[in-house]
Parts: C-alpha cells; structure tokens; sequence
C-alpha cells in the first residue's frame, strides 16, 4: 500500500534527469501492480523488470531533444540518446556474456583466479570494442566495478531485452499513444500472474517471432540516423 521511494544522487545534470525517468518507470510498475496485486504477486518477473524504465527514460530524453532551444545541445542529447542504447543493448550482451562464460568454466571445476578472470573478461571485451581498440591488461580489472556481476549475478541480459522491447514500444506510442498506454498499464498490473510471454503479447509482441528484434532495431536506426 505504500507508494515507492525513488533514492539516487541528483546533480542536476542531463544524466540525472534521464536517470529519474528511468527509476520513475520502476515505480510506475510497482505502484500500478501494487494497486492490481498481492504482496506475492505484484512484483513483475525479472526478465520484465527493466521495461517500464527502459521506455520512461525514452520518453524523457524524447521530451529533453523537443524543447531544447539550442540546436547544438538537441544534437548531443540525441547522441546520448543512442549511446545510452548501445551501452544498453550490447554493453549488456558482453556482460551476461563474460558471466556465462566463467559460470561454465566453473561448473567443469575449473578455478576461477584472478588471473583467468581477467582473460575471460578481455576475450568477451575484444569483440565488443572491436579491433581498432587496443585494451590495456589493467582493464581485465574492471568486471569487479561492475555491481550487478557480483550482487545481481544474470541480471544483465534484461537490460538488452529490455531496450529492445522498450524500442518497439516506443515505436507503437509515437503510432498511436492513447492506445499504447492503456494496454501497457493493463500489462504493468499484471505482476507476477502472468508469463513475459503472454504479459508481452498484449502490447502484441511475440517473442518467438524474430521481427520482435528486427522492429526494436528499427526504431533504433530511427533514432540513430539523424545523427549520420
């Protein structure tokens, strides 16, 4: 019955607002599973958590581009815009890749040192950067900074669900709002009653179907192309 708390460092700066929207769209789904739901069922399952926040925060950044005066600065919202997706997308898919990776090398009783640690985190990294980074030994370090791969182990990949879903949701509200919102509301109360998968078809997203993720790159390239 309470309503939720939204806690984080706030500056003031362009970060912090999309940081709002996005953690305001954690609260929107508590708050309307709260009002639907149990305290056993409210809470929504995990590969559904980040989809309300991934498409709140789509909406601030929306409205930060359309009543930014300055040109310039609407230019580099806009690229921020498509570089917080990237980090989304395939920053995601490089960590839940490196976890899945020392999972298994574990699982065959492999141990995990500190130095295979750093190989593993340098060998999913190379094909995230590319070739024309040079990564520097130090940098295998740098899976310790990463919170989610200790406390939230697997937690990663729903962030690059999440945008993507979030993506072709964003898509359907700028084709027709009143309808989107509705139907989203109806699948944020849902809670834990309900599958991803039939939670998700009420937006009319199939899973199983692979133009689900061919549309959230679309929109991607949307957003993307007035950059080039």
């Amino acid at each position: 019955g309470r309503p939720p708390r939204i806690v984080l460092s706030y500056f003031g700066t362009v970060e912090d607002v999309v940081s709002i929207g996005h953690e305001l769209g954690h609260a929107l789904q508590f708050t309307v599973a709260g009002q639907a739901r149990d305290g056993l069922t409210f809470d929504a399952p995990l590969a559904l958590d980040e989809i309300a926040p991934a498409f709140t925060e789509l909406l601030v950044q929306d409205w930060l581009i359309e009543h930014e005066p300055d040109p310039r600065l609407r230019r580099l919202y806009a690229a921020k815009r498509v570089d917080t997706a990237i980090d989304a997308i395939f920053m995601s898919t490089f960590l839940t890749r490196f976890e899945t990776r020392a999972h298994e090398l574990r699982a065959t009783g492999e141990a995990l040192t500190d130095e295979r640690i750093r190989e593993l985190w340098l060998d999913c990294g190379r094909p995230f950067y590319g070739p024309p980074v040079t990564l520097p030994p130090n940098w295998g370090l740098h899976w310790a900074m990463v919170p989610h791969v200790v406390h939230e182990r697997f937690y990663s990949y729903t962030y690059a669900f999440a945008r993507l879903i979030g993506l072709t949701v964003h898509a359907q509200y700028r084709r027709d709002p009143d309808e989107l919102r509705s139907r989203l509301l109806d699948m944020l109360a849902l809670g834990s009653t309900a599958g991803p998968a039939e939670q998700l078809a009420l937006l009319g997203i199939d899973l199983s179907d692979r133009a689900t993720w061919l549309a959230g790159i679309a929109e991607f390239e949307r957003l993307l192309a007035p950059l080039l």
